[in-house]
């Protein structure tokens, strides 16, 4: 009687299990029994015609033909390129943008080592090494006689995972970095287009010296005559692409020189100015018929001046 019994119980509890294992998943549930994300319909319909503007991206990509060369005699390289949009006149100091359809994009930066760089070759030794990110590629090369490295990983930035790809080399005492970042999720849709500027980047044996490439960033009729600017490590921000169009320019960059330097430096050339206005690190006035601001604020943290410049046009 009791094998019967628990025979009959055995039965009724094997019955119930697999009806529950044979339950489908219900809205609020993946497959994992973890809880689904409730989308409104606004976002699914965005999250669909973001997927379409990939594929379209990645449709484009297989449909094209065709490379493009860039050379620059000025900074002294060169690479072949294909879809990606080219903009050669970016915002800081940047050299070079490229960006794809996708919004991923390639950036060219040319630095100076840093003080305490002081062999700037032992940065190629040690660069990515320990870092925490997932490495896929780690390669120390000449790119024709320089120094070079080329590393691939994955990091996550603002939430999101991303692909980035980095190739820097040494010349001239520079540091030329070109810089690739794609949003993981996409990476085969887009590094084809990256790969073939990656690949065909080379250094040129044209000697460059960058000290005054801030001028480039510059609008061409900022007067350096009348305002020769003094000291200047990285143009920061400019407000306009004209001073005579515009009326009035904001120049603002940073200085590894001292504030007492500085000021020193501007008094001299402001010293004949009309109306000539001087506070501790302040100076205003009119040069040559431009009227001009000079502001010097240090950052004991970063251990450098701001330098505000704010300047109208002729009289």
């Amino acid at each position: 009687m009791k094998r019967d019994f628990f025979l009959l119980w055995s039965m009724l509890w094997l019955i119930v299990f697999l009806a529950s294992c044979s339950k489908p998943s219900g809205p609020d549930t993946t497959k994992s029994g973890e809880e689904a994300e409730i989308s409104s319909p606004a976002e699914r319909a965005a999250s669909l015609l973001s997927e379409k503007g990939k594929s379209e991206v990645s449709s484009q990509d297989r449909r094209t033909k065709g490379e493009k060369e860039y050379v620059s005699e000025k900074y002294g390289f060169s690479f072949r390129y294909n879809l990606l949009m080219l903009n050669d006149k970016p915002s800081g100091n940047d050299i070079l943008e490229l960006k794809h359809l996708s919004g991923d994009k390639a950036v060219l930066t040319i630095r100076k080592p840093e003080t305490w760089e002081k062999n700037p070759e032992d940065y190629f030794k040690t660069a990515y090494k320990d870092t925490g990110d997932k490495i896929y590629t780690r390669k120390e090369f000449k790119l024709g006689k320089y120094p070079a490295l080329l590393v691939e990983f994955s990091r996550t930035v603002m939430k999101i995972k991303m692909r980035i790809i980095e190739l820097t080399a040494l010349k001239d005492g520079y540091f030329y970095s070109l810089v690739v970042t794609m949003d993981e999720n996409y990476v085969d849709d887009v590094r084809q287009e990256f790969d073939l500027v990656v690949n065909s980047f080379r250094l040129l044996e044209t000697k460059v010296d960058l000290e005054n490439r801030w001028k480039d960033q510059l609008p061409a009729d900022f007067p350096h005559d009348v305002l020769p600017l003094y000291g200047v490590d990285e143009i920061y921000y400019v407000s306009g692409n004209s001073l005579t169009k515009e009326g009035r320019l904001t120049v603002v960059y940073d200085s590894k020189e001292s504030r007492e330097n500085l000021l020193s430096y501007y008094a001299d050339v402001m010293k004949d100015a009309a109306g000539l206005v001087k506070s501790t690190y302040y100076l205003a006035g009119t040069k040559s018929g431009y009227p001009i601001e000079i502001t010097l604020e240090w950052s004991e943290i970063l251990k450098q001046c701001r330098v505000t410049i704010r300047i109208s046009a002729k009289k």
